[in-house]
């Protein structure tokens, strides 16, 4: 998942990860991470896994840069809420360096249906940030540029993950970042797409059919 460096004069320069998975166990509020997440939190570079390996190194549950109250909170949420969502924070990693992440998550349940945990990514998006307030200009003349489809994507990222606004730009900004697209080709190819190959169930229809028909009795 990790953009290819540059090496210069034959030497290999060691990039903190971006990215990393992890889960954290509800019963003793107890984190697990993937060796990319752990060098992330630590702030130094370190080999990187792909993306969708596990998360393998246990980590105490009152250490680390994750463990902080209002994040707990976010995995309270993340458990309760039954489906994929997103959470947005800013921490402080081990090399006392501010970042700004999202974590994107689902739960994790036994066999017979409990919720023991949540188990996602969380993603460093501090370089979008940073890039943002460098070019704002840029980036505001682009987005009301192309508001409209910009704005139909994110509706549809926050009905399928139950993302909140902010959330659903923040993870098109990362994938813009990751994939040096432009955040509204992204948009635009999230637009195209989803019609054709994401398809609501009769319930989930049947209960926008439910909120349409009836949203003039509750203005």
């Amino acid at each position: 998942m990790a953009d290819s460096a540059h090496p210069t004069s034959g030497v290999q320069p060691e990039v903190p990860p971006t990215a990393g998975a992890f889960r954290y166990v509800l019963a003793d509020s107890r984190w697990e991470l993937s060796a990319s997440l752990t060098a992330l939190l630590d702030g130094a570079g370190a080999p990187r896994e792909d993306e969708t390996s596990a998360p393998t190194t246990p980590v105490d549950s009152t250490a680390g840069p994750l463990d902080t109250a209002d994040i707990r909170a976010a995995m309270e949420r993340l458990a309760a809420a039954g489906r994929p969502s997103a959470t947005r924070h800013r921490i402080t990693d081990r090399a006392n360096v501010p970042r700004h992440v999202v974590i994107v998550g689902d739960r994790v349940t036994t066999d017979d249906g409990a919720v023991v945990g949540v188990s996602g990514y969380v993603v460093d998006v501090t370089t979008v940030f940073d890039e943002a307030l460098e070019n704002l200009d840029a980036e505001v003349s682009d987005f009301v540029e192309h508001r409209s489809v910009i704005e139909q994507a994110k509706g549809m990222m926050m009905l399928a993950y139950g993302f909140g606004d902010r959330h659903a730009y923040d993870v098109l900004a990362w994938r813009s970042q990751h994939t040096n697209t432009k955040v509204r080709v992204l948009a635009a190819a999230v637009v195209r797409d989803v019609p054709s190959s994401v398809t609501l169930g009769d319930s989930d229809r049947a209960a926008f059919d439910n909120i349409l028909l009836t949203a003039h009795e509750n203005d």
